[in-house]
């Protein structure tokens, strides 16, 4: 059990330490490959060299002729200066670098020594041809509305703009519409290709830029605008710090330490809640309280995604011996203000998997913060849930197969302040950071000393949770038939389907905790397994027949003969012909090697892509369950049951836009 090593952490763990350490990390100009992304992994080497923690920072070649894994890595960028000005009909400062480091997009690059001065024009649907029709941009700085690289694309690649500037502001509702976030700035980046010009490109407010688009309809405008940057071939820091095991297996906790000043909640809160884990640990290991782990603990600060997968990509040695990872995310949120919910997300299905369960059991210790008034019960006083994967940050790089160390992520999401300069330190919560410190820490200890008691507790866990998942599945699948909207028959045998898949991965998951012991106790894992399995099907067992109670209180019945199999249209007829095999290790770089096709093809890619929005979810997956083997049916199959999204067009034409691309190959 993990309550004694809770204990012990509780003794020493210091929300208000973690709050200094995402105070000032949140003051450094934190771009990936960027001299402030090198001092900001340098003030968090300074306090780990205090705490007595060992640590390294690792120097990765950053240039467009750096390849890592799958991924074509990018040049380092730094600014020291930039402002825009309005110059007529009258004179006002629109963006200032020195006062604020969103008001440019970043990986800008530099103006003519002195600046330009142009007129500002405004083109809707910027990122689309039919957006510059009747109008000449030629030299001229443009207030976008679209995509920023598609914007750059047409505006200053094609038209000859000189610039951009830029008014979006993504919504994620309910909790943040567009005006909501009227006087703030959204992050933004430009990001190139190896042959582009390099463009400058500024930020400004919702309300400015409708204020400057209601102005043009009357005047012309003019702008000056002037930027002093550079983009050259650098360097990609990964900071690790490392709290030496017994044996040379290990622990892995990762935080993207990279965003622009002043971005608090993303992430600087991951990454000062890795230090404080790893500077609680530390101290109670140094001082007798806990003893020397048997695996290694290693804490990675990197770039996001860049940065691990260049990382990983240079020791792959170690991934062996990495058997689990955590991922920390915006973790610090203060969410009475954010509207934000505390999310334990899940690794794929596709990657057996203990660790959101450990995780799920360990936060239920610590959400205890109230008691009913009689004292007999605990909760939360904060919002938490577990989801399943979605993926985004690098999580994704280490749950991915082709990897294969199971990497759950701790997020707070929705977060009204997302990607703004309003993601400032007031936004974080020293009592959440601390929250979140007593997870990380208890889970990395806990899993570093694991073995076969551990292993039984947590494969109790799991099987007991698994009644519960397969009930949620009946419910989800079978109410909406029952209601009238959808045949009770064809939902049923869905619901089959996905209760054996749930059984079939809920078995690899309790398989994977082998991971956790030695060679003499498998043996003893696999009497358990024979246990385990047979309370699964008990669990289906019972399952079935409460529904056909629910079935018989409807007055329904289930006809014994399946539902006829539609025939196959041609996308299936396509699919079930191929056979996709992975050719790269690690994630997929599309964006980068799409940079090197032709702008018709980029375009129609693009054009594709966003009638598909919907279908993004199942490419991602899909990704996933290519294992050489499976043909493409057989993918769409299991990630329609992960996920319940299903579009066979759009896999067909992602997996042969992979193989294009040469990120597989097709049998």
């Amino acid at each position: 059990m993990f309550h004694d090593v809770l204990s012990q952490i509780k003794r020493r763990a210091s929300g208000q330490r973690a709050y200094r350490y995402v105070e000032s990390i949140s003051g450094f100009h934190r771009i990936q490959a960027s001299p402030g992304f090198r001092a900001a992994a340098h003030y968090c080497m300074d306090q780990l060299n205090v705490a007595g923690v060992k640590n390294e920072l690792y120097s990765y070649p950053a240039s467009y002729d750096e390849h890592y894994w799958g991924q074509q890595l990018f040049p380092e960028w730094e600014c020291t200066s930039a402002q825009l000005e309005l110059l007529e009909p009258e004179y006002e400062q629109l963006c200032s670098f020195a006062e604020d480091k969103i008001s440019l997009i970043q990986r800008s690059g530099p103006t003519p020594e002195g600046g330009v001065e142009t007129e500002l024009v405004v083109v809707k649907n910027s990122h689309r041809p039919e957006g510059y029709e009747d109008l000449d941009v030629t030299g001229k700085m443009v207030l976008i509305d679209g995509d920023i690289n598609q914007s750059y694309r047409e505006a200053v690649k094609y038209r000859g703009a000189v610039g951009l500037v830029t008014d979006r502001m993504p919504e994620f509702m309910p909790v943040r519409h567009r005006m909501d976030m009227g006087d703030a700035l959204c992050y933004s980046s430009f990001w190139w290709a190896p042959d582009d010009a390099h463009c400058f490109g500024f930020v400004v407010s919702p309300k400015v830029g409708e204020r400057l688009r209601k102005m043009l309809e009357k005047k012309p405008l003019r702008v000056r605008a002037q930027v002093d940057s550079r983009i050259y071939d650098g360097k990609m820091d990964v900071l690790e710090a490392f709290i030496p095991g017994k044996s040379d297996e290990e622990i892995v906790i990762v935080a993207h330490l990279c965003h622009p000043q002043a971005s608090a909640n993303d992430n600087a809160s991951g990454a000062g809640v890795a230090m404080e884990s790893a500077r609680c640990l530390q101290e109670l290991i140094d001082g007798g309280a806990l003893e020397k782990p048997q695996r290694s603990i290693r804490f990675l600060l990197v770039p996001e995604v860049y940065g691990t997968v260049c990382h990983l990509s240079r020791h792959e040695e170690r991934i062996d011996n990495m058997v689990a990872a955590l991922n920390l995310d915006m973790v610090g949120e203060n969410q009475d203000k954010c509207g934000s919910v505390l999310l334990i997300e899940n690794p794929a299905r596709s990657t057996p998997s203990y660790t959101g369960a450990l995780l799920e059991s360990i936060l239920k210790e610590i959400s205890q913060d109230a008691k009913n008034l009689a004292g007999t019960a605990g909760y939360a006083l904060f919002r938490w849930a577990t989801t399943p994967f979605s993926g985004g940050s690098d999580h994704y790089v280490f749950s991915d197969p082709t990897v294969n160390v199971p990497c759950p992520m701790v997020i707070q999401w929705p977060d009204k302040y997302y990607h703004t300069n309003q993601d400032t330190i007031d936004k974080v919560d020293p009592a959440m950071l601390l929250r979140v410190v007593l997870l990380t820490s208890t889970y990395a200890y806990y899993l570093a000393n694991a073995g076969w008691r551990e292993v039984v507790f947590l494969g109790q866990e799991m099987v007991a949770g698994f009644g519960r998942q397969v009930h949620e599945a009946c419910q989800r699948r079978l109410l909406p038939a029952l209601k009238g909207t959808g045949d009770l028959n064809s939902a049923w045998q869905a619901t089959d389907r996905e209760l054996h898949f749930l059984r079939e991965r809920k078995l690899a998951d309790l398989k994977a905790l082998g991971r956790l012991i030695d060679s003499q106790a498998k043996e003893e894992l696999d009497q358990l397994m024979s246990s385990w399995e047979q309370e699964l099907g008990q669990a289906l067992t019972n399952e079935a027949a409460r529904a056909q109670s629910l079935f018989k209180a409807y007055g329904e019945s289930l006809s014994d003969a399946p539902s006829p199999i539609s025939p196959q249209d041609e996308w299936e007829k396509k699919a079930s012909g191929m056979v996709p095999v992975r050719a790269v290790r690690g994630p997929c770089g599309m964006r980068d090697r799409m940079q090197n096709q032709s702008d018709q093809k980029i375009i129609a890619w693009e054009q594709w892509t966003e009638k598909k929005k919907e279908a993004s979810v199942i490419m991602s997956h899909a990704l996933y369950w290519m294992d050489g083997e499976r043909d493409l049916m057989r993918v769409a199959e299991l990630v329609e049951l992960e996920t319940g999204k299903r579009d066979m067009e759009a896999l067909v034409k992602y997996t042969e836009m992979l193989e294009q691309l040469e990120l597989v190959k097709i049998k």
